[in-house]
């Protein structure tokens, strides 16, 4: 069971179209990781988190604090 920033985070990927290798090659998460996440198997740790935030320029409480406006 993933909590509800992080399945806000997945909605806001799938939304946007963002390509999970391209994600993965920037975030240094593996692919299969990324894919578990996005399938709803297996929650994000912390620090995978916070390198996809980064990533997507987005401050970490923006998916904990805007989950109404993401889906």
């Amino acid at each position: 069971m993933i909590d509800t920033a992080t399945s806000a985070l997945v909605c806001y990927i799938r939304e946007k179209g963002i390509n999970i290798k391209n994600l993965s090659m920037h975030t240094g998460i593996a692919n299969n990781i990324l894919y578990r996440v996005i399938s709803g198997a297996r929650p994000l740790r912390a620090g995978e988190y916070l390198a996809i935030c980064d990533f997507l320029e987005k401050d970490p409480n923006y998916f904990k604090t805007n989950m109404h406006e993401i889906s």
